[in-house]
């Protein structure tokens, strides 16, 4: 990301972390919990082993669907 803009992801990140864990207190049912973390971490690992770029857009997508399944399954 252009320097600007290096926080976006990490603070994507944490907000939909947040908002994962506010779900899974207030009791919201999220499908295939587990599998869609252990996914994310096999993803955003292997696109960092290859060493690609993707748009913007999309990665900060998957950064946020990441975290959204992480912090529903620590919540």
């Amino acid at each position: 990301l252009p320097v600007g803009r290096r926080l976006l992801g990490p603070g994507v990140f944490l907000a939909t972390l947040l908002i994962g864990a506010l779900l899974s207190w207030e009791g919201v049912a999220l499908p295939a919990v587990e599998s869609s973390v252990a996914a994310s971490v096999v993803l955003l690992g292997a696109m960092l082993f290859a060493g690609r770029r993707v748009p913007t857009s999309l990665g900060l997508t998957l950064i946020g669907a990441a975290a959204l399944f992480h912090g529903y399954a620590h919540g």
